[in-house]
């Protein structure tokens, strides 16, 4: 993962203490790249320590681009079976689970039985810590599922306030169901989705110049994992 968000965040620290930009000819204000910018500040002592001041919140919010926060939702599917959650005990079942949607975005599902493994291992350790407990699938009160997918995005940046126009990226998604057992009702579903790589980024005007990166996947399961669980009844 790059520092290119704390770039663009930066840069507007430096509109905002008056060094950013400044009135052309025609009374418009010309935007300038970050070497015209930092040269200028170094030119206003004052306007710097201004900008020293905002550094702090720039890396902080940065910070947050770069790791990036999770999403999530949760639904009720079947609000008269929603007492299989009371008896706190589970088992893990390979039943089929409904893929999430994204808007303008193709979804593929993860395969890796490593990683699926490890989501179910890493879910299991937190629904312990809630109070549940795992037994057999005879002996279980909800019988779970989930499912691992990776959709393939595209965003347009402000270009006043980064140094990339386009990035394309890959978000991955962790779906967890609950089902009654022997019927195989489904009683709950939830959603938790986080950015895991960034894949390409984009210059324009005009023709965009699409530049690939080579970043691993993070999938940060712990944190999308206790988001889930933190949503179950």
């Amino acid at each position: 993962m790059t520092a290119r968000p704390l770039i663009g965040i930066l840069m507007m620290g430096l509109q905002l203490t008056g060094t950013g930009s400044r009135p052309d000819n025609q009374g418009s204000m010309e935007r300038n790249s970050p070497k015209d910018l930092f040269s200028r500040l170094a030119r206003r002592p004052l306007q710097a320590l201004g900008f020293l001041a905002l550094a702090p919140l720039a890396a902080a919010v940065a910070l947050g681009l770069i790791t990036g926060c999770v999403s999530s939702g949760s639904e009720v599917l079947d609000a008269s079976e929603l007492r299989v959650f009371e008896a706190r005990t589970f088992a893990w079942v390979e039943e089929s689970v409904t893929a999430p949607e994204v808007e303008g975005a193709a979804v593929v599902r993860e395969r890796s039985d490593e990683l699926i493994a490890q989501a179910r291992q890493t879910l299991t350790a937190q629904l312990l810590e809630k109070g549940y407990r795992l037994t057999s699938e005879d002996g279980a009160a909800v019988h779970l599922a989930l499912r691992l997918d990776v959709s393939e995005e595209q965003r347009q940046n402000d270009p006043y306030f980064t140094v990339d126009q386009f990035e394309r990226f890959e978000r991955g998604h962790l779906t967890l169901m609950a089902f009654v057992p022997v019927t195989y009702v489904p009683v709950w579903r939830a959603k938790a989705a986080v950015k895991l790589r960034d894949t390409a980024r984009g210059m324009g005007p005009g023709e965009i110049r699409w530049e690939t990166l080579e970043e691993t996947r993070d999938w940060r399961l712990e944190k999308l994992s206790s988001t889930l669980v933190g949503r179950m009844p």
